[in-house]
């Protein structure tokens, strides 16, 4: 009888760092994908499933999130809960409690998670020398002085 093993497993390391894949296997009794990390916008858990979310596809394996979690950690990635993996590269926007990727997919975080992440996700922006942050209140009151 054969046996198919199912889950991820790290395929490339990271020459930044050779502990972490840069690419992952996804393997199951149906697929077999090799993913780049950075492709991931998000993973979540729903029920004994855990849903690896790209701009191309979602896959869908068996196998317990806080294994990806371990391959992901130390990256630009996120957990503001226990089911879901945000990857911070890959946010367009955050408005509402809604997280919008670059590829268009949307993730609903509750108000609570909403925050911590929005909180987590300014430290990271102005972390990044890419990118600039503005805020509204400061354009606003450098109108009214002039």
């Amino acid at each position: 009888m054969n046996t198919i093993s199912c889950g991820l497993r790290p395929v490339f390391r990271d020459l930044n760092n050779p502990y972490m894949p840069s690419m992952i296997s996804i393997i199951t009794s149906k697929q077999c994908a090799r993913i780049s990390v950075d492709d991931i916008e998000f993973v979540e858990q729903e029920g004994r499933i855990v849903h690896v979310v790209t701009a191309d596809k979602d896959y869908q394996i068996y196998e317990n999130i806080n294994k990806i979690a371990d391959l992901l950690g130390g990256r630009g990635f996120f957990r503001p809960l226990h089911s879901i993996i945000v990857n911070f590269d890959r946010i367009k926007d955050m408005e509402d409690f809604y997280i919008y990727f670059q590829s268009g997919q949307c993730a609903t975080l509750g108000k609570n998670a909403f925050t911590k992440t929005r909180a987590a996700f300014r430290r990271y922006l102005e972390e990044s020398p890419q990118f600039v942050v503005w805020d509204d209140n400061i354009k606003v009151a450098e109108r009214v002085e002039q």
